[in-house]
């Protein structure tokens, strides 16, 4: 049995308990670590792959590169492995602008996303034949000159225009490639002009086209296509011109132009004045006038006044001078033999107090408006015009009062030629403010702002005496021409007439209706007005502008200028130049004046107010009214001068055109015509 062990003591480590504990888990720890990071490894991995998105990206470039500015992108195959929000993407490939861009990344699991990239510009090569230099226009924008390469130009469909000085312009329509490449295109330009040649009797003169001297005749030359304006002048000759549309290719031959030698002048004068001027039965105006004559030929000259012997004689001139006639008109009487009953009958002639009514009278051979009268018998009232070798016998029988108004009654005024039926329109107009404020940039001097008031209505005609109803009263009277074009058709407006010439119509129509003359008229002569009248006159300027006005506007049909084509007869393109304010001229159809009713009426149902003729108005004229004047609808009581209103076929300017335009005058003139009007009570 062994002995037991005694008297020696062996050492051995002690832990505490915890210190045990931490240093038997870390060593567990150690040894388990590499499963614990496999295990993180893992959940974050399924986590990624549960969150994340498959995304395509697409472009129109067939080699793109796309980079995906994200630490979480990872490309597997054809689709990027990216979070859900936004994303900043980069793309670049040959040919094209690179891209950034922002993309947004939803919540489907599988998605695609186009981007489009824009191609770089190309350029073109141009081969011109067989011009030098080239403007170029690209989609309607300037691109500038060039004479070999147009570059930079944005890929896609694109409309070019090439224009070369002298050369017809082309069109072409292409598909610019792009991406910095270099496409041809050859160009062969056609001629703009064509070839003439002038030729003329006699030779040397000068030649001008579009106003521009190119050489003398005979001449041959290259002219550019388009309307152009083709000139001869030569010094002791008539100026040939000829308008004609060129066209490009088209040759031009104007041979033998036969040149007229310049016109002599024949200076005209008469006594009286304003007789009327024919040569070689054409009427060509009133004396005095200097008068054009083709040279070193015969032309018959006429000169015809009423009341007046006619005088027709021979005259020649010569070439580029002036010779002088002065001719004495003599006056031209014949006879007139009245019989009345009753003998104590009164004759008056031009309502010119003549005497008894039975006797012979000798009177110059013109129209002159007979009235006899009688107390207790109706007034006998008729125009009469004498001839020459013929002694006319008038035998008139006044008939009673009582006469006249039983036949009136039995006839019920059937017979009676009212002129001014169902042309009259009434107006129950209270008051009206005429003129112009002087914002209106049109505004004259002499168009004062004036408030009237009516205290009676009133008639106006609805258009404009014309030719007809004026030579009913007038027979002889001639409304002329205007540069050949005739103003004297039935249906055209009256005109060459004096304010006193209106104002005696008047009357003569007041008389034919059994209405009490409104205009004192002694020896031809208007000498006062009967207010109380409603017998016929002229419209007052104050009655004018209130048929006239369209609200507050300047114009007819409101405030700009010009007028839209064809609204009224107004100053056309082929009379003038006045449309030259506006940017294109007018047109309306008529070089002069146009029958009455061609155009549309105002509101008012009032025709022509504003053109075809300017009108005769009442009133005398004043340029300016004082503070203290008394604004009248009959206007100022004296003056020398009547108001003139509305513009015409001869003037129709922004100022003229206006409402409130006024000019002045007594005497007639080729576009100033009138209307009448009468009170209506």
């Amino acid at each position: 049995m062994p002995k037991p062990d005694r008297g020696f003591i062996k050492p051995i480590k002690f832990y505490p308990a915890a210190i045990n504990r931490i240093v038997t888990d870390n060593r567990h720890f150690k040894k388990n670590a590499p499963s614990f990071v496999l295990l993180i490894s893992l959940v974050l991995l399924l986590m990624y792959i549960l969150t994340v998105r498959f995304v395509q990206i697409e472009t129109n470039a067939a080699d793109s590169n796309i980079e995906i500015e994200s630490i979480f992108s990872i490309k597997l195959a054809k689709y990027f492995l990216l979070l859900p929000g936004p994303h900043r993407v980069k793309i670049s490939a040959d040919g094209y602008y690179e891209l950034k861009s922002k993309l947004l990344v939803s919540k489907e699991r599988y998605q695609e996303h186009d981007l489009t990239l824009t191609k770089l510009p190309g350029n073109i090569e141009l081969m011109l034949d067989p011009v030098d230099k080239v403007d170029v226009l690209i989609d309607g924008k300037n691109y500038g000159s060039t004479n070999k390469f147009i570059i930079k130009i944005p890929a896609g469909e694109r409309v070019i225009q090439f224009s070369a000085e002298r050369y017809l312009q082309k069109t072409v329509n292409i598909d610019v490639y792009g991406m910095g490449r270099t496409q041809q295109l050859f160009l062969k330009f056609e001629p703009a002009w064509a070839n003439m040649r002038i030729d003329s009797s006699p030779k040397n003169a000068q030649i001008l086209i579009d106003n521009q001297a190119i050489g003398k005749t005979p001449y041959y030359f290259e002219i550019m296509q388009g309307r152009r304006k083709i000139e001869l002048k030569k010094s002791s000759y008539k100026n040939w011109s000829k308008t004609m549309q060129v066209k490009a290719g088209d040759a031009i031959n104007l041979k033998n132009i036969m040149m007229e030698k310049e016109d002599g002048f024949l200076q005209l004068s008469t006594q009286p004045t304003k007789a009327k001027i024919l040569i070689n039965g054409k009427y060509i105006g009133n004396s005095p006038m200097k008068i054009p004559l083709s040279p070193d030929s015969s032309n018959q000259l006429q000169i015809v006044k009423e009341g007046f012997k006619t005088v027709t004689q021979k005259v020649k001139v010569k070439s580029g001078s002036v010779d002088n006639l002065d001719v004495i008109l003599k006056i031209e009487n014949a006879r007139l033999t009245f019989k009345t009953n009753p003998k104590s009958a009164q004759l008056f002639v031009d309502e010119k107090y003549m005497g008894g009514a039975t006797q012979s009278l000798l009177l110059p051979t013109r129209q002159h408006l007979i009235t006899i009268q009688a107390p207790g018998y109706a007034t006998y009232e008729t125009t009469i015009a004498p001839r020459v070798g013929f002694e006319k016998l008038i035998q008139i029988k006044l008939k009673t009062i009582e006469e006249s108004l039983t036949q009136e009654t039995q006839t019920n005024r059937k017979d009676r030629k009212n002129l001014m039926a169902n042309k009259m329109k009434l107006f129950n107009i209270k008051e009206v403010t005429i003129g112009s404020k002087l914002s209106d940039p049109n505004r004259q001097t002499n168009e004062s702002i004036r408030k009237i008031t009516f205290d009676r209505p009133f008639y106006i005609s609805e258009s404009e005496i014309t030719n007809a109803e004026y030579e009913t009263f007038l027979a002889m009277h001639s409304s002329g021409e205007f540069n050949s074009i005739p103003l004297d058709q039935k249906d055209q407006p009256v005109v060459n007439i004096h304010w006193a010439d209106a104002a005696k119509f008047c009357n003569w129509l007041s008389r034919r209706e059994g209405l009490v003359p409104f205009y004192i008229i002694k020896y031809g002569t208007v000498t006062g007005v009967k207010p109380s009248s409603t017998g016929y006159r002229l419209p007052t300027e104050a009655e004018w502008e209130a048929v006239a006005q369209n609200g507050k506007t300047r114009f007819a049909w409101g405030n700009s200028f010009p007028p839209p084509n064809a609204i009224g007869n107004f100053s056309d393109k082929e009379i003038n130049d006045s449309s030259k304010e506006a940017s294109k001229p007018y047109l309306d159809g008529y070089e002069v004046s146009a029958p009455i009713k061609s155009f549309s009426p105002n509101n008012n149902q009032i025709f022509d107010l504003y053109g075809n003729v300017s009108e005769w108005v009442h009133d005398f004229y004043a340029g300016k009214f004082g503070k203290n004047y008394t604004y009248s609808n009959l206007g100022p009581i004296t003056g020398e001068n009547h108001v003139i209103k509305g513009g015409s076929w001869m003037n129709s300017s922004a100022i003229t055109l206006g409402i409130p335009y006024r000019n002045s005058g007594t005497l007639g003139g080729v576009d100033i015509g009138f209307r009448v009007a009468r009170y209506a009570h």
